[in-house]
């Protein structure tokens, strides 16, 4: 079965580990993120979360999925599926990398597999990375204005 990938990158003037803390609240991700409005579950690996995502707009998609990687306040991804594996698979992985005390970079990638992403395949895919850009400028404008007072 084919796959395909979507990754994404931003910089962000603040300490990794006040991102990794923004990500990792996802009780206030429908405050600001346009892509996952709730994520619930167990923080471990092999925990199962649901995602509540919006995609392609509209009626928000649950995901269910397991974490396969938690190592904190650097890396964590999940693989999951939509309905049933064949029709939609994906494996999301988040890294934030320190540049300094006080930047820091937020790469965001997916790898999607099964019927879906291969039917629609590059629309799928602009999609997913317009959304992923998305939740990454938010992320940025988040972290960065509670970093001056804004929030």
């Amino acid at each position: 079965m084919s796959r395909w990938r979507v990754e994404t990158s931003i910089e962000i003037r603040a300490p990794a580990e006040q991102v990794w803390q923004e990500l990792m609240d996802f009780q206030s991700f429908h405050e600001w993120n346009p892509l996952f409005t709730l994520i619930e579950g167990d923080m471990r690996i092999g925990g199962r979360l649901v995602e509540t995502i919006n995609l392609f707009g509209g009626r928000p998609v649950r995901w269910a999925s397991r974490i396969i990687h938690l190592e904190p306040p650097h890396k964590f991804a999940w693989r999951g599926h939509v309905w049933f594996k064949q029709f939609g698979e994906g494996e999301h992985h988040y890294q934030v990398t320190p540049l300094s005390d006080q930047h820091c970079r937020f790469d965001h990638w997916e790898y999607f597999f099964g019927i879906v992403p291969n039917l629609l395949g590059p629309v799928f895919t602009y999609v997913a990375k317009k959304k992923f850009e998305a939740m990454n400028q938010a992320m940025k404008m988040r972290v960065e204005g509670k970093r001056m007072g804004l929030r």
